[in-house]
Formats: structure tokens, sequence, C-alpha cells
């Protein structure tokens, strides 16, 4: 993963989520923080992408771009 606005990739080991290639992340390009998605939503996109757009999503590389709650906060209060 790349670890906020800057040119740097890494990697994660973390024994808690083994099955990371099952589902969809979201990253926030500010701080780096990953959001893992719930399945019920998570099928609801995939869905969605393979009804609208005939595109089928391959979660083992899928993570959406943006900011974390705590980024959107802080750039709010600058």
């Amino acid at each position: 993963y790349k670890p906020g606005n800057n040119d740097v990739w890494m990697y994660r080991l973390n024994q808690q989520f083994r099955q990371c290639h099952e589902h969809l992340h979201l990253q926030c390009k500010e701080c780096g923080k990953i959001i893992h998605i719930k399945k019920e939503s998570m099928d609801s996109i995939i869905t969605m992408l393979e009804k609208d757009y005939k595109f089928f999503l391959d979660c083992d590389i899928s993570t959406i771009g943006g900011l974390c709650k705590t980024c959107m906060m802080k750039k709010e209060l600058k």
C-alpha cells in the first residue's frame, strides 16, 4: 500500500486480516490509514459495477482512495 501523500510504498504483515485479498479497502491519501469495507457494502459495490459498467472487480488489488474522517476534519479546520 502507499501510505499517505508521498512516493513511498510499504508492505503490511497483519495476522488479524489474513484474508485481506477477499475484500475491498479504503485508504486515506493523507495519513495512509486503511479501512476494511464490510461484506454487505462490498457486495453492493461489486454488483453495481458489474451491472452498470460490465466491470468485474478483482478484490486482490482494489483499494479506493480518499480522505478518512480524521483527515477530513483536520482539513476543514484549516
